[in-house]
Formats: structure tokens, sequence, C-alpha cells
């Protein structure tokens, strides 16, 4: 195992040149929050499978590394405006294709205006433009593609061939890409070029925006006219517990992972001590609990939630349907930011 130390900040994610970004906009004077922006940022680019502008995220910030401070940014994508549940679960019926794959899987995306609340909030001297360097080299020269990218593509090749732009892109003349072979997103990096000149308002407002809502459209009306200059990032409270005297922080719905794991460590404080034993109890817990908190955490705008439950006691929920992936990063600067 690895391990890294810092005294003046530090990055990771999940992919090497997302976390480079970040790195270098610390070394440049960039607090912790620039530099989450421009690991994002190189994310879209490097690792699409996992994270972009067109989907949506959560932040949680502690300025100067004070608890009481902190905050959480909510930019999770939404449901058109168009959308009653009727609409895509007929007469109380799931159908199992939607809304998972095609133009109704897409939720109305809230990454832009997320990390450009975060700026808002705690930018200081990085221009947007600096924040995108990285990200639009990496898709104006390529980067090799890694395992990773390649299991995704395959994984989803059906989807991805039914899409003739999305085939040009990660596939290779065609083909599947092999490990270290450059992938070059030109239009990805004219998309980065027009969000460092203009602002990430250009995803809603602008060129992009449009041409995004004429594309979910083009076969009828999914987005209402109104749902991207409408979307609105939300400044939360965190989610608190305390694990074995530790105060703890983390996202709160309608995120189900915060609240699953304060409960999965407050269960842990009684798991057995054998590491074997450990890991199957924890596997254990964290099926049922997901299971819990699959039907009860949604919007917590639109619906109270009660995360006040005994997990031996609970109701179960079915197991929910296999999601697709997510990226997460951890930045931390000189200031504790």
């Amino acid at each position: 195992m690895k391990v890294a130390r810092s005294k003046k900040g530090m990055v990771v994610a999940a992919h090497p040149l997302a976390a480079q970004a970040g790195r270098d906009i610390l070394a440049a004077g960039g607090n912790a929050v620039e530099a989450a922006v421009a690991v994002s940022l190189a994310l879209n680019v490097v690792e699409p499978q996992a994270s972009g502008l067109g989907g949506g995220g959560l932040m949680l910030i502690s300025p100067q590394g004070d608890p009481d401070k902190t905050i959480t940014i909510d930019g999770r994508g939404c449901y058109s405006s168009l959308f009653a549940e009727e609409y895509i679960y007929p007469k109380g019926t799931t159908l199992y294709w939607t809304p998972i794959i095609g133009r109704m899987s897409a939720t109305v995306p809230g990454l832009g205006r997320m990390l450009e609340k975060a700026l808002h909030l705690f930018g200081e001297s990085m221009s947007l433009s600096r924040l995108a360097e990285s990200a639009i080299h990496h898709a104006e020269e390529g980067f090799p593609v890694n395992e990773v990218m390649i299991y995704c593509s395959s994984m989803y090749e059906w989807t991805l061939r039914n899409s003739p732009e999305a085939a040009k892109v990660f596939y290779n003349n065609g083909r599947r890409f092999k490990p270290g072979e450059l992938l070059v997103q030109k239009d990805l990096a004219n998309t980065l070029r027009l969000v460092a000149e203009k602002g990430f308002e250009v995803c809603y407002t602008g060129e992009l925006g449009q041409e995004l809502l004429a594309t979910m459209n083009e076969t009828g009306p999914l987005w209402g006219e109104d749902d991207l200059k409408n979307y609105e990032a939300k400044v939360r409270e965190p989610l608190w517990g305390e694990i074995e005297g530790y105060r703890i922080a983390t996202m709160g719905p309608p995120s189900r992972g915060g609240a699953g794991m304060l409960k999965a460590l407050k269960v842990l404080e009684n798991a057995p001590e054998d590491p074997a034993e450990r890991i199957v109890f924890l596997l254990q817990v964290f099926e049922k609990l997901f299971k819990v908190l699959d039907p009860i955490i949604t919007d917590p705008d639109t619906k109270e939630i009660d995360l006040d439950f005994d997990l031996d006691t609970a109701e179960l929920g079915p197991a929910p349907r296999r999601a697709g992936g997510t990226s997460h990063i951890c930045v931390i600067d000189s200031n504790n930011t």
C-alpha cells in the first residue's frame, strides 16, 4: 500500500491525471474548492463514464476546517418538470428499461450550477479558465485510456453503439480501445473552452444549454423549456453523527450514502473482532441498510425524511436497482479547507 503525506495540501481522485490537475492548482496558490473544481472538470475528460457536466454532484465543504461552518451543496440531477410519476411508471408498473437508458434516463444536470455556487462562495484567486486548463489539454491532445474505461465501454457497448456520436468518440475507428491508446475528444475540448470563457451558465441558458435542450427534445418533449434555466444547486446543512467520540459531518438527503455510512459505522462499533468476520458483518449491514434507505430517502424539499430508525426492526424495501457509476474527490489545502 502506498502512503502519501503532505503539510501543504492533498488531492485524492479516481484518476491520476485528474488528481494532478487539482495538485497543480494548489501549488499555484489556489484553495481546496478551486482545486476540486479543476479535478471535476478533468474527470469530465478522463473518467467520462463516472463524472461529467451532463450529470450531478454533491459537495461537502468545511472552510478552514471549522466544523461549525461546514455546508453541503446539493447539485444532484433532477427530474424534468414534465415527468409525473405516472409518466415514468404507468399504472404503478415498473418499466425495467425506463428510465435506465435513453433520453428518459437523463436528469436535468446540476454539476455546473453546483461548481459555480462553490466558486461563488469560496473561490479566491483562480479564474475558471485557469481551472479548466488541464481538462481542455487532455481533451484536445488526448490521454492514455486505462483498463477501467475499457471495461466500462465494453459493459455498456450496446448502449454506446446505439448512439453514433458516442460510438465515434469512445471507440477507436469502430473497435474497442486498447490500454495506453490515446482518446482524443475535440468536441469536448470546445465545450470546455466555452465553459472556461463564459462560465457554467453557458450550460444552462447559453448555447450549450440550448443545444442540450434541443437534443433532449428531438423525439418529443422530455424536458420543459425552462428546466435548465430554473435548476438551482442548494446549500444544505450537513448530516451529523457521533462515532466513538468523533463528530462526523457527511451528506444528508437526497444522498443515501451519507446516512448509510453513519448508520453502518454506528453498528460497526459492535462488530466482531475477527477481521474476516467484521468484513462479512459489514457487508450484511450495508445490504440491509440500503434496502431500508432506498424507499425513504427522497428530495428533502418535498418530503420529510425520518432517519431515526432501528436497523434491527426497520421495514425492508426491495433491493435497490443497480445504479450507474460515480466518482469521489477529496481535497484539503494548507488552510485545512
